[in-house]
């Protein structure tokens, strides 16, 4: 066993003398961890630098994969992770079972976002390893009466129902590390194999543990991390304090130092000089440095822009961004652009990009809760819940996804509030009257008939199962067409060149269908009235985000400063 790190600054060469060792084992079957969100990527790379052979038994795997792949070995094929759908619709329906018994959280679970921050907040409880014993503990510790101690006594109390009902549905994916480190030591796939460990920002305490199990089951544990020669230093020293702009990798290699060091691990480094002598190396350099020492030989490649506002900060990225292309000659996949609050300025991004024409590719997942078919769904359920009260009647009617056109909407809109009627009959009537002779008639009646079948069904199954509520609400949906419909708005949307959109429709009518088929698997024989079934599957909708394609090869990449990786 032998722990091996590679350190050096940015653009030093610890990714390429990585995966040059890596290919020059290939015959071992060697393991090379990255972060999930490129592991595609590396097998691309790895592949092309093959010559097109193949990776030959060896594995290019993140964190999660790889505890797939050992517990998969150890017979534990159909192991069930909880994805974040399951986990939210779960801590939905525990929060609103305990409400009544929390002293200073009872309230509060209603409010919008609580239970976004309650499961982030588990999430990193389990990845930092306080259990709910230290909860306890804490609480207990914790001044008699005053909100600390409240907070803490509520988390316990919720955390402690949310895994004792996480045994019944599966393993939280937060929890699949532990389980890794667990069986690192008796796994036959670990013997005598080298480790390879990359591009890693920084480690979690359940990371570190599952570092230190392959360091002491594996023939060699080797880890690239980005640091200067001075934080390396310090590191190793076990300094408290050093360069701040690598403090994070500072604290890392110390941790893992600590880690070889009592396990007895042999350890060797080796530190790459940085091969960039340019301005951008000289800035990295210097950036935390007082005084900072000034750049003298020629062009920095770095410039510094002040702006009087946003709007004229995008537009000369933009202008830059037109020579480098008219002038240098650069294509558009060879630029990227790095946002420190992608919120505030993707807006304008997309504005200046229609206006210079250039395409442009924003790394980001879109939420859906608020995509129209969505709005449909939900306002469908509430017209259920509130007898077909008139805010939520139009709401459904508007959505885009009836067969009633705008003026004879309009007209029923009229009609509602002259005569201030409510419930779904009435409104039955005076959408058939508003549609009678129209050219959409037939489709209206035919939509009508559809739409009285879900409302009678739901009103004499007022506390039927979670399983019957999802059958009918898919069957609405497909005896009214909605995938067809979502399928022509899509290419009407192609053709006016709005592909995003168009791929957010050609994804939501399946994604629907997961959250659906997520309650069924999960609580199907749990009574619901249609309050709780709309609670638990907006809970569950409001967790899927959809991931979008370049809508070319050759585009601009927009991403998030800390949490996009831009290859260009």
């Amino acid at each position: 066993m032998l722990l091996r790190f590679i350190l050096g600054e940015a653009g030093s060469g610890k990714s390429y003398r990585i995966r040059e060792e890596f290919l020059q084992n290939i015959e071992k079957r060697p393991i090379l961890i990255v972060p999930e969100q490129i592991t595609l990527l590396e097998q691309k790379r790895l592949v092309l630098e093959q010559a097109g052979r193949g990776l030959l038994g060896a594995d290019v795997l993140s964190f999660r994969r790889l505890a797939h792949r050992i517990l998969a070995e150890k017979g534990e094929k159909d192991l069930v992770v909880l994805d974040e759908v399951g986990k939210s619709m779960l801590l939905y329906r525990l929060v609103q079972e305990l409400s009544p018994d929390l002293v200073y959280y009872g309230k509060s679970v209603h409010s919008q976002g609580f239970l976004q921050r309650l499961k982030t907040l588990f999430s990193e409880l389990d990845q930092y390893g306080v259990t709910n014993q230290a909860l306890m503990e804490a609480a207990e510790n914790a001044k008699e009466g005053s909100s600390l101690q409240m907070k803490l006594s509520d988390l316990w109390k919720i955390r402690t129902r949310f895994e004792e009902a996480m045994l019944q549905h599966g393993e939280a994916a937060e929890r699949l590390l532990d389980r890794l480190a667990d069986a690192i030591l008796q796994s036959e796939r670990l013997a005598g194999v080298p480790i390879y460990v990359d591009d890693f920002y920084g480690f979690t305490p359940q990371q570190i543990r599952v570092l230190r199990q392959l360091m002491l089951r594996t023939e060699q544990l080797t880890i690239g991390i980005t640091i200067s020669q001075r934080a390396a230093e310090q590191a190793e020293w076990g300094q408290e304090e050093g360069e701040e702009l690598f403090d994070v990798s500072r604290r890392t290699l110390h941790a893992l130092y600590e880690e070889a060091k009592a396990y007895r691990v042999p350890v060797q480094k080796t530190f790459l000089a940085p091969r960039r002598q340019d301005g951008i190396a000289h800035t990295a350099r210097q950036l935390f440095q007082v005084p900072p020492r000034p750049w003298k030989q020629g062009h920095s490649h770095v410039y510094l822009y002040a702006a009087p506002h946003r709007r004229e900060e995008v537009r000369r990225v933009f202008t830059e961004i037109l020579r480098l292309v008219r002038d240098e000659g650069y294509s558009y996949r060879q630029i990227g652009i790095a946002l420190g609050d992608v919120a505030a300025y993707q807006e304008l991004i997309r504005q200046y990009a229609e206006e210079f024409n250039m395409p442009v590719f924003m790394d980001e997942t879109h939420a859906i809760k608020a995509h129209p078919f969505i709005r449909m769904i939900l306002s469908l359920l509430q017209m259920i819940r509130s007898r077909c009260s008139y805010d939520t009647l139009f709401s459904f009617l508007k959505t885009g996804f009836t067969p009633f056109r705008r003026e004879q909407l309009d007209t029923v809109d009229n009609l509602a509030l002259a005569r201030g009627w409510r419930g779904f009959e009435r409104a039955r009537e005076a959408l058939l009257e508003s549609t009678a002779g129209s050219p959409n008639e037939e489709a209206v009646k035919l939509y009508i008939q559809r739409l009285s079948e879900f409302w009678q069904g739901a009103e004499s199954h007022k506390e039927a199962e979670a399983g019957w509520w999802c059958g009918h609400l898919q069957d609405f949906l497909v005896s009214t067409g909605a995938k067809i419909l979502l399928e022509e708005q899509s290419r009407a949307l192609e053709k006016e060149g709005f592909y995003v959109q168009a791929s957010q429709n050609r994804q939501i009518y399946e994604a629907v269908c997961q959250v659906l088929g997520r309650i069924q698997e999960m609580m199907g024989d749990l009574p619901l009235d249609v309050d709780g079934f709309s609670g638990i599957l907006t809970a569950g909708i409001g967790e899927i985000r959809l991931g979008m394609l370049p809508p070319t090869p050759d585009a601009i990449t927009v991403g998030d400063m800390d949490l996009s990786l831009i290859h260009i």
